[in-house]
C-alpha cells in the first residue's frame, strides 16, 4: 500500500476530522448520560425532600397537639431511610440516627412526647419560638442559637446523652414535654441539614459524577 497517497495533507484532513467527530460524540454521550443522571438525582430529591418534611412534620409546633407514637415513627422514619436514605451524607446520617435513639429509648421507656401547654407557648408576651427556645435553655441546657442546622453533630450527641442520663438515673417519671422539646430539636437540626444537602446543586452534580465514574469503572 503507497502510504505516501493516503497520508497527504487531504487525507491526513480526513482521518483528524473522523477522529474529532468520535471524539465529540462520545463527549456528547457523556454529558447526557450526566444530564440524566442529575435530572435524576433532583427528582429523587425532591421526593426525599417532600417525605422527611411530612415526617418530621410529627412535632408540630404550632395546630393541635397531639402526643407522638415514637414507635410509630421510628417506623416510617426506618422506610424512609431505606428508600432514600441514599442522598444523606454521612453528617446526616449520623444525625437521623440520633432521632432514631430518642424515639427508641421514648419508646423503651414508655414516654409519650407532648408538646408543651397552649398557655405557656402561646399567652406570653413574647413570641412563641424564643419561648420554645427559652424552654430548650433551661429545661435542657441547649444554648439558643437561632438556627438549628448550625449545631454541630458532637454538639446534638451531648444533648441526647445529657437527657438519657436523665432518663436512666432520675426515679421520677420523665416530663413529656421535655421528651418532645428533644425530640423537636433534634428533628429540626436534622431536617435543616437534609434540606440544605438536597437543595444543593453542587451536591446532586458531584454525586452524579461520582455515579458516572463507577459507571464506566471496569
Amino acid at each position: 500500500m503507497d502510504w505516501t497517497r493516503i497520508l497527504t495533507p487531504l487525507g491526513l484532513t480526513a482521518i483528524v476530522g473522523a477522529a474529532a467527530t468520535y471524539f465529540f460524540a462520545l463527549l456528547k454521550d457523556a454529558r447526557d448520560r450526566l444530564k440524566k443522571l442529575e435530572s435524576d438525582l433532583l427528582k429523587s430529591r425532591d421526593e426525599a425532600y417532600g417525605q422527611i418534611w411530612r415526617l418530621t412534620g410529627a412535632l408540630n409546633l404550632f395546630g393541635p397537639a397531639h402526643s407522638i407514637n415514637c414507635s410509630t415513627l421510628s417506623g416510617q422514619l426506618t422506610d424512609w431511610y431505606f428508600s432514600k436514605g441514599q442522598m444523606l451524607t454521612e453528617d446526616s446520617k449520623s444525625r437521623y440516627f440520633l432521632v432514631q435513639e430518642v424515639l427508641n429509648l421514648c419508646s423503651l421507656r414508655n414516654i409519650w412526647p407532648t408538646r408543651p401547654s397552649d398557655k405557656l407557648l402561646f399567652s406570653g408576651d413574647k413570641r412563641t419560638i424564643p419561648i420554645l427556645r427559652e424552654l430548650r435553655t433551661t429545661r435542657l441546657r441547649i444554648p439558643d442559637r437561632g438556627d438549628e442546622g448550625s449545631y454541630e453533630l458532637t454538639e446534638l450527641e451531648t444533648h441526647f446523652r445529657h437527657f438519657k442520663e436523665k432518663c436512666n438515673n432520675s426515679p421520677e417519671e420523665i416530663p413529656q414535654d421535655d421528651a418532645w422539646l428533644l425530640l423537636q430539636f433534634l428533628m429540626s437540626a436534622f431536617r435543616s441539614r437534609v434540606t440544605n444537602e438536597l437543595g444543593s446543586r453542587t451536591v446532586i452534580k458531584s454525586r452524579a459524577k461520582r455515579k458516572e465514574a463507577r459507571r464506566d469503572a471496569p
